[in-house]
């Protein structure tokens, strides 16, 4: 084979791997305002009403505005924690730093390079506001469990990632 034609073949292969390895998605979520609906790979997607059905724009602006349903409520200072978690070296020690209590045990979190951080569970433990988080740390999810205090502070930090 002309090297052209392995780099051809090597490519196409490649390409063909990346492609077959994507698992199959059993469901994928759609969201339209004001309501969300799951539909099953492979089915249809059940059409939008007629305009003449559809509400007026001044009555689905305040729904528009509500949280979605099973949307989890966030903390000001855990939003201002998660926003310094941009995936640096030190990233994270910084933001406990900020927003930890004097003397935290961080469970070594500060760490981590964490990146895209998502709240996926939000608890009272006691006195404690407590968000489960997930992040991307590398090529790894990383799952912490935060809680803050009634001064905005992180008072408990627990690893539970597996």
């Amino acid at each position: 084979m002309r090297p052209t034609t392995s780099t051809l073949l090597l490519c196409g292969l490649t390409l063909l791997a990346c492609a077959c390895s994507k698992t199959a998605d059993d469901s994928s979520t759609l969201t339209t305002t004001g309501t969300t609906a799951t539909a099953k790979a492979g089915s249809p997607a059940t059409p939008p009403p007629p305009a003449e059905k559809q509400a007026p724009a001044a009555a689905a602006a305040p729904a528009a505005a509500a949280p979605a349903a099973g949307a989890i409520e966030v903390s000001a200072e855990m939003k201002g924690f998660m926003s310094m978690l941009d995936g640096g070296d030190s990233s994270a020690g910084k933001a406990l730093k900020k927003y930890g209590i004097k003397n935290l045990k961080d469970a070594d979190l500060g760490m981590y390079t964490l990146k895209d951080p998502k709240v996926t569970k939000s608890e009272k433990v006691g006195a404690l506001q407590c968000y489960t988080m997930v992040t991307a740390a590398g090529m790894m999810k990383h799952t912490s469990k935060l809680c803050w205090n009634a001064a905005g502070k992180i008072a408990e930090v627990t690893d539970t990632s597996e």
